[in-house]
């Protein structure tokens, strides 16, 4: 997994390594909606299964053309947009995405204000006007994409 092999670099060259959240903030980012919206979710991932599965091929090709963008708009294909599920997918976003953004972009900002840092983060984090960039860069940082 990239996230640990991130880990064991800056472990092998004596960085110091800040969690943004803990995992038990991740299982409550889930945990915290509703369960009628965790049914429905379920519900289409596992009624989705296979066109899912193939939608990989996509995602792969778009993480690795550094395709923002086109990372969300897969997300919100893989998520549909019938009627009866867009609210439990905006809840789903707000609770999964934004809000988690929240906490790290303010976690993040005084290790910033600190001096050098090197963060990283699952591709959708990094999207959009609710994006942790973009919360930094509201918060008056300078936020410069190196890869």
């Amino acid at each position: 997994i990239l996230d640990r092999v991130l880990q064991e670099e800056a472990m092998r060259a004596r960085k110091s390594i800040h969690a943004l959240e803990t995992v038990d903030e991740q299982i409550a980012a889930f945990d915290a909606l509703p369960l009628e919206t965790q049914l429905v979710l379920l519900k289409k991932v596992i009624a989705d299964h296979g066109p899912l599965q193939e939608a990989i091929h996509h995602l792969v090709e778009a993480y690795l053309a550094r395709d923002l963008e086109a990372l969300w708009r897969l997300n919100a294909q893989a998520l549909g947009d019938s009627p009866e599920r867009r609210h439990h997918n905006e809840l789903f976003l707000r609770r999964v995405l934004d809000e988690r953004n929240v906490r790290m972009a303010e976690r993040l900002a005084p290790l910033i204000a600190q001096g050098k840092v090197f963060a990283t983060f699952g591709a959708l984090h990094l999207y959009g006007e609710q994006g942790v960039p973009s919360l930094l860069t509201r918060r008056g940082f300078s936020v410069k994409v190196l890869y």
